[in-house]
């Protein structure tokens, strides 16, 4: 029977620091999991203990697994964002809270100036967004590049970027003119960012309650 190769205290160094020097953002516990999976896939296929190009081979996995991995986070996080936001149209205990919202919204719509109609909005938003990125996110120095951190909270950013879009179109005057739609935009906006911030709460519990013992 032909003996297993087995990895090298040399080679297990250079292993790790190829993956820190090309994929230094990848998160720790993802880092950790691939550098086992590809130990094992090395040592089992191997005929000539080339690590080198043994990874210059894997290349294309390497970068499938790490964007997998994160992609997994990023997908939950939206998800259960989105569930939670739905929740406010399905939950009978939440309903009267859009309707209202969605009434006040479309009041000062209608009542307010374009400026100070855009100026509400962006106060509203700020409040919500500093909410979430102050109060919300897990700021240990111990827990900041776990896979599950990296990108709790990222949901409350592509409103941003919806906001930034609007302005640098010039959009703003046509959508404060236009009461109904600018009511629907305010409403997905705060609703969706309290739904964000309610979604990185319950994460942050949950895992300062996992890696508790990193904080010791």
């Amino acid at each position: 029977m032909e003996k297993k190769y087995k990895i090298t205290e040399k080679q297990l160094t250079f292993l790790e620091e190829f993956l820190l020097r090309i994929y230094k953002d990848i998160p720790v516990k993802t880092r950790i999991e691939l550098t086992d999976h590809l130990i094992l896939d090395f040592e089992a296929t191997t005929r000539n203990g080339n690590l080198s190009q043994y990874l210059s081979n894997e290349i294309a996995f390497i970068r499938k697994f790490t964007s997998t991995k994160i992609k997994l986070y990023k997908n939950l996080y939206r998800k259960e964002t989105w569930q939670y936001f739905f929740s406010f149209f399905k939950d009978l205990n939440k309903l009267p809270h859009s309707v209202f919202g969605f009434i006040f919204f479309y009041s000062l719509s209608e009542s307010l100036s374009n400026y100070w109609l855009w100026l509400a909005y962006m106060i509203s938003y700020c409040v919500l967004f500093f909410l979430v990125i102050f109060y919300g996110m897990i700021h240990q120095k111990a827990l900041k590049k776990l896979d599950e951190v990296k990108f709790l909270g990222a949901e409350i950013w592509w409103l941003f970027v919806l906001i930034n879009f609007a302005q640098g179109l010039d959009f703003i005057d046509f959508l404060t003119q236009n009461s109904l739609l600018f009511s629907a935009i305010w409403f997905l906006t705060i609703f969706y960012s309290y739904a964000a911030y309610m979604i990185v709460k319950k994460h942050e519990k949950i895992i300062i309650n996992k890696y508790k013992h990193l904080l010791n």
